[in-house]
């Protein structure tokens, strides 16, 4: 049995800022359960998890240590593209940095989301490599009876492709066909995050 354990490290708001460095670069990790070299955040495969509410700033350093363009894109976030915030036009050369400042609404709706490169001819395959992550924007919609205190589990589905383009490794949180534990009866809440480049997953 492989666990999918509780999905990648979370990074947690503090004071209303999230201040995080993600650093990019080639790095030696475990992917579907073997060892291999892939362009991953912080020396993992797959980013930390920002945990944040509405109201809070994302204070974000992008090292690009890869040898390829790159910058973050907050998909799915209602938040300005200017300046230095969700804006996919600003670009960090290899060895360059970029620091980020998103500033969420304090009416931004809970839920999940995610963050990815968005450099243009770049996005698939640094997002193939690992280069993504959750953000969960935590709200009213946690506080509603029926949905507080439950157990959480966040699965992160990522696609990686092999030898043979026809039998892609389908991971969760990175492990290879992995076993979830729960008690009969028992009510759980899962984040499903389809954090693939171009894949679909059926999920059941």
């Amino acid at each position: 049995r492989r666990p999918a354990g509780e999905g990648p490290a979370a990074a947690h708001t503090r004071d209303g800022v999230l201040t995080l460095t993600l650093d990019a670069r080639k790095s030696k990790v475990t992917i579907g359960g073997a060892a291999t070299e892939s362009d991953a955040y912080n020396g993992r495969y797959l980013g930390p998890t920002m945990v944040v509410k509405p109201g809070d700033a994302l204070r974000i350093n992008l090292v690009n240590g890869t040898n390829e363009d790159t910058n973050l894109h907050f998909h799915g976030a209602h938040v300005t593209p200017k300046g230095n915030s969700d804006n996919v036009f600003l670009r960090a050369e290899p060895g360059k940095s970029l620091q980020y400042e998103v500033k969420l609404p304090a009416t931004h709706p809970a839920g999940l989301y995610w963050y990815h490169p968005h450099w243009h001819g770049h996005t698939e395959d640094q997002i193939g490599d690992g280069m993504a992550g959750a953000i969960v924007i935590r709200g009213a919609l946690d506080e509603l009876p029926g949905i507080k205190g439950l157990t959480e589990r966040l699965l992160v589905l990522t696609t990686r492709n092999g030898a043979d383009p026809n039998q892609p490794l389908r991971l969760v949180n990175g492990r290879r066909q992995p076993a979830l534990d729960i008690r009969p009866g028992e009510l759980q809440r899962w984040r499903v995050l389809n954090a693939s480049a171009d894949d679909f997953f059926n999920f059941a």
